[in-house]
């Protein structure tokens, strides 16, 4: 594609510092093939294709992309065709927007994947508890949950982004609607999100599936966070499915950082901009050394495997198009339209407005393959 570089990249900062940190810091396995993913993303080390201009004579590179879900450049494509598949399973009923938090204590607690499958637990149980219970709606909703790990300056901040349908399916196939504009009250799904978190962290320890640092007693850590009001926060009620939609696309394969955020790479310092939520959201720098940039980079890195979007209530997958099919009946909605797969060059002209196959000198002709590149075999990678 033909969009222009941004002046610095991940890929550079990862580059020019990861083999030192690394020496000084242990990765784990899924830590280094991150960072080498990134690093080789659309360079001669992944291969590519040479494509022609037969108009003007035009000779272009095109190198493949790594594809890792953590790597910036490589998540438009991924995100578009997801938020697709979502059209045939977005109902058209009030939908809410719910997140969970988890409080900065925990993150003493690790393995840091085991804290945020106690995150998607406890919460997808919080809001089927709330859904389950006729006095609210007595149904079973459906529900996407998304997990987002930082906060604006890469540090640990985990929470789950919720899409919860303000309906429900109930066991005798009718659909219920929730109250207008309300799904659950918040500061009752905090209280027993708390209490659900707290017994099974409090198992986990005490197994030895979590882990506190030396020193660190349980019981304080249990005492702390039962002490604090946990934050649970729901955001008023989408429009309408086509602002679900919008909201899937913003949430569901962003980045800790994204390469439109990162201003210098200089002197082993990284300058990058980040939004003050504290003060009206107001556009900040902060400059920190590339060793502190990584480490709060690889922060967010998940290991192989770990799912960091879920499903539950009539979206988990065992059931998911029974379930849906049922919904749908209950609505008197028709059947869905099948889902296209879209091409790179489809994506690229209805997303970014640029037709990729088009030469870019003469815009006249169009690009042909004329040879396959295969991977290039560089200096080794210490990372």
């Amino acid at each position: 594609m033909h969009a222009s570089r941004p002046a610095l990249e991940m890929a550079d900062i990862l580059h020019a510092h990861a083999p030192a940190y690394a020496e000084q810091h242990p990765l784990a396995g899924f830590q280094a093939r991150t960072i080498r993913a990134i690093v080789a993303c659309r360079t001669p080390a992944l291969g590519g294709h040479r494509y022609h201009c037969p108009a003007c004579g035009h000779d272009e590179v095109r190198f493949h992309s790594c594809g890792n879900r953590h790597c910036p450049k490589c998540q438009a494509l991924a995100k578009e065709r997801w938020v697709a598949a979502q059209v045939a399973e977005v109902l058209p009923v009030e939908h809410f927007h719910v997140v969970f938090t988890l409080p900065h204590a925990i993150n003493a607690v690790t393995p840091t994947a085991g804290i945020d499958a106690l995150l998607f637990a406890s919460a997808a149980q919080t809001l089927l508890t709330f859904a389950h219970d006729p006095k609210w709606l007595g149904a079973e909703p459906a529900i996407t949950m998304i997990l987002h790990t930082w906060d604006q300056r890469l540090r640990a901040h985990r929470h789950v982004h919720c899409l919860v349908s303000g309906g429900g399916l109930t066991s005798e196939g009718a659909w219920v609607n929730a109250k207008p504009h309300f799904l659950f009250p918040v500061q009752a799904l905090s209280g027993v999100f708390r209490g659900k978190f707290i017994t099974a962290l409090s198992a986990g320890l005490k197994a030895g599936e979590l882990r506190l640092p030396p020193g660190q007693a349980t019981d304080n850590l249990l005492a702390e966070l039962t002490r604090q009001d946990w934050v649970v926060y729901a955001k008023p009620p989408f429009a309408g499915p086509a602002q679900v939609l919008a909201y899937l696309g913003r949430y569901t394969h962003r980045t800790a950082i994204g390469n439109q955020r990162l201003l210098a790479l200089e002197n082993g310092q990284v300058k990058f901009r980040w939004r003050d939520r504290a003060h009206a959201n107001h556009v900040r720098v902060m400059t920190l050394s590339a060793e502190d940039f990584i480490h709060r980079f690889l922060l967010h890195v998940l290991p192989k495997g770990f799912q960091r979007i879920r499903h539950y209530g009539l979206l988990a997958n065992r059931h998911k198009a029974t379930c849906l099919a049922k919904a749908r009946a209950a609505l008197n909605l028709p059947a869905p339209e099948p889902v296209v797969k879209e091409s790179v060059a489809d994506f690229a002209q209805r997303v970014l407005g640029l037709d990729i196959q088009r030469c870019p000198v003469c815009h006249e002709g169009h690009m042909r393959l004329v040879e396959t590149l295969p991977r290039s075999r560089g200096p080794p990678n210490h990372v």
